[in-house]
């Protein structure tokens, strides 16, 4: 892969995670009406989740921007 490529592979990474995001967010969702799960500790996973994946995708999107402007100037 070319160098100049690695701003996209990061960025289709970070979005497979803000889709993996999502799907873990419904599954948890999903087992929560089903009454296994108190609203505190779902809160609680909501942040897992996030701190999971979320923030990973942020400095991901963040390493592709400072990629992009250094090869595309």
């Amino acid at each position: 892969m070319a160098k100049e490529n690695w701003y996209r592979f990061l960025g289709v990474i970070g979005a497979l995670l803000l889709v993996g995001f999502a799907v873990q967010t419904w599954a948890d969702l999903i087992q929560y009406s089903q009454g296994d799960m108190d609203p505190t500790l779902m809160m609680t996973t909501m942040f897992i989740r996030a701190a999971e994946f979320i923030l990973p995708a942020i400095v991901l999107f963040i390493a592709a921007l400072l990629l992009k402007r250094k090869f595309h100037e």
